[in-house]
């Protein structure tokens, strides 16, 4: 059980500022989620989770007693073209496929698609990144750089590479290089979805890359786990996080070790890419930090997708 409850701030020096209520137990089974919030009038708003089946009651010192920082705010997407509100709003509203759903529920998720539409990301949107998490490539002592030949692509697959290596380049993903090293490149059909629309992907092969790079180790979910939990439950939401691995950026120290060449062309990555070999448990780890508190409670988490779930 959830309510959403008002704390008091005590200093007014913190009016209008926006703060941070990490996780945090009050009394057994009962929590302070992580929450951003504005104070005002001296009182910030925080989720309170019951995670028991009792009805539990809190002493307003406890609630007094609530931890917090002050939240910082950073500038990591700069805003190239203003799209008009409501026009964004129809194109997100117009690749959902609602026809299995009631009237009522179409009118729901259309209002949380309205109220939220700034993080949906459409075609055209810069890919912002995060700064929970940088991804550090370890190697061997002493190691030498590494320079494969690229592979020969059919010449037809020229263009679809360069607009695609174009396009991460103006998104910040890649930028030009001077490494020493050199992977190389190969350009991949993706599975079809539901458009039916044939799309491609580029793909480096970091094969000699991984294996001088040192072991990393982050537990994965066990999918049969999360398939048990989810067995009485009627109700799911899946959220696959827009190109996930390349939210997280990449140490200055790892860039050079990722470049790569292409129509004569040389970059290297500034963005996490998802062939690396240790990647999936730097982007496991982050999605656990972030959602540590929902986790097994509203939702559950496998790499960049995310499932919340409710019994009705």
């Amino acid at each position: 059980m959830e309510t959403v409850v008002s704390i008091p701030i005590a200093d007014p020096a913190m009016e209008n500022k926006d703060i941070i209520a990490y996780k945090q137990e009050l009394i057994k089974d009962v929590y302070c989620t992580n929450v951003v919030g504005t104070v005002k009038l001296g009182k910030v708003i925080v989720s309170i989770l019951n995670v028991s089946e009792v009805t539990k009651e809190i002493n307003e010192s406890v609630m007094n007693r609530i931890l917090y920082d002050t939240a910082t705010s950073y500038n990591i997407h700069t805003v190239h073209a203003v799209i008009n509100n409501d026009n964004r709003v129809n194109r997100i509203l117009n690749l959902i496929r609602s026809d299995h759903m009631s009237i009522d529920e179409r009118k729901s998720i259309f209002e949380i698609c309205e109220q939220y539409s700034e993080i949906f990301h459409l075609e055209g949107d810069r890919l912002t990144f995060t700064n929970a998490a940088e991804h550090v490539i370890n190697l061997n002592v002493n190691q030498q750089p590494i320079y494969q030949r690229p592979y020969r692509l059919p010449h037809s697959q020229q263009s679809e590479i360069k607009q695609q290596l174009d396009k991460m380049e103006q998104g910040g993903i890649i930028e030009p290089s001077s490494s020493p090293w050199n992977a190389p490149l190969l350009l991949v059909k993706k599975k079809l979805d539901a458009s039916g629309k044939e799309k491609f992907r580029i793909v480096i092969d970091f094969r000699a890359l991984n294996q001088v790079t040192l072991n990393e180790f982050h537990p994965l979910p066990n999918i049969t786990e999360i398939l048990d939990h989810l067995g009485q439950c009627q109700l799911f939401s899946v959220i696959d996080l827009a190109s996930g691995f390349y939210q997280i950026p990449l140490s200055e120290s790892s860039r050079e070790l990722t470049a790569f060449s292409a129509n004569n062309a040389h970059y290297h990555f500034r963005r996490m890419a998802m062939e690396m070999k240790t990647s999936p448990s730097t982007f496991q780890r982050l999605m656990d930090n972030v959602l540590s508190g929902i986790i097994g409670i509203k939702c559950l988490v496998y790499l960049d997708d995310i499932i919340i779930y409710a019994k009705n």
